[in-house]
């Protein structure tokens, strides 16, 4: 069994993906938190093998994003509030050294994180 974790500061956002990961055999959530401050701040995470991220103004505002993001998840998949090409395009060059597997758009449909389950999957 592998191991995901949610950063997702909507709480309904995150009951939805955790609905999804329901679904998905292989994937057991180890831990969840409302922002990727509030999983520094604690420092008692564990790095997992897929990390679903949602991403806000503030958190692309951080130079040290990607560093953070190393020391959570083996793989990342970054959810993004809204469909703005710019955010991600800024994303992509700000973590080019990161496994980032796939940016995702709300609202997230289950056939949209079923792609990206079968690309995790393959991996």
């Amino acid at each position: 069994m592998q191991t995901c974790a949610i950063i997702e500061a909507d709480q309904g956002s995150a009951a939805i993906l955790r609905h999804y990961l329901w679904h998905i055999s292989f994937l057991e959530i180890s831990w969840s938190a409302s922002s990727i401050q509030q999983v520094m701040d604690q420092n008692n995470s564990t790095l997992v093998d897929l990390l679903f991220v949602s991403v806000n103004d503030e958190d692309i505002l951080q130079t040290n994003l990607a560093n953070q993001l190393l020391t959570l998840g083996k793989q990342i998949i970054i959810i993004l509030p809204v469909a703005e090409t710019e955010i991600e395009q800024y994303l992509n060059k700000m973590l080019s050294q990161t496994p980032v597997m796939a940016y995702l758009k709300k609202p997230l449909t289950f056939e949209v994180f079923l792609q990206a389950m079968e690309s995790f999957a393959s991996f």
